[in-house]
């Protein structure tokens, strides 16, 4: 799954390399419509909602390239990724980039957006219930050409570990 695929660009580079089961889900109409007409060829859906639409450990693997920015609510993103780990298979990989900052850095984009740049910590710190496989700090370029860190990280999930939320709270997963 490329979770918050946008018109699927990181969709189509997986499937031009061969993966051809592979699912995009984005919250934005307009930009899953977008991805239909120039890649017809991928399945893209739109999903606004915290939860996903696909049972428990349905996907091997999740990418997830700069989405926790536009989510500036921790408890939103605690339960983003809860639900991201739900449908991970036991053993299942995510992979997440995400441009970061030391300190953190709330900001709002140039369209009118809240943004959040969080530190390399706090997004460990986020997906603490999975097992980091590796990840680096990087000096990269946004896609406008600036000069940005982003925080890349390979993280499988365990055959028998609750989440973060369902530890606090008690409750198994």
């Amino acid at each position: 799954m490329d979770f918050g695929c946008g018109y699927g660009r990181i969709s189509k580079q997986l499937y031009d390399a061969g993966y051809r089961n592979l699912v995009g889900v984005d919250s934005s109409v307009k930009m899953i419509e977008r991805g239909k007409r120039e890649f017809p060829e991928l399945s893209l859906e739109v999903n606004s909602g915290s939860t996903l639409p696909f049972p428990d450990s349905c996907f091997d693997a999740v990418v997830v390239c700069g989405v926790f920015t536009c989510i500036t609510s921790q408890e939103a993103r605690f339960t983003q990724i809860n639900e991201l780990c739900r449908i991970l298979t036991p053993e299942g990989l995510l992979h997440m980039v995400e441009f970061c900052a030391e300190p953190s850095k709330a900001f709002t984009a140039s369209i009118g957006v809240p943004m959040l740049h969080s530190s390399p910590e706090e997004l460990r710190e986020l997906i603490s219930m999975l097992h980091i496989v590796s990840e680096d700090v990087l000096n990269t370029k946004t896609m406008r050409g600036s000069n940005a860190i982003s925080y890349s990280v390979f993280a499988r999930k365990s055959l028998n570990k609750t989440s973060k939320r369902d530890a606090l709270d008690g409750a198994p997963s």
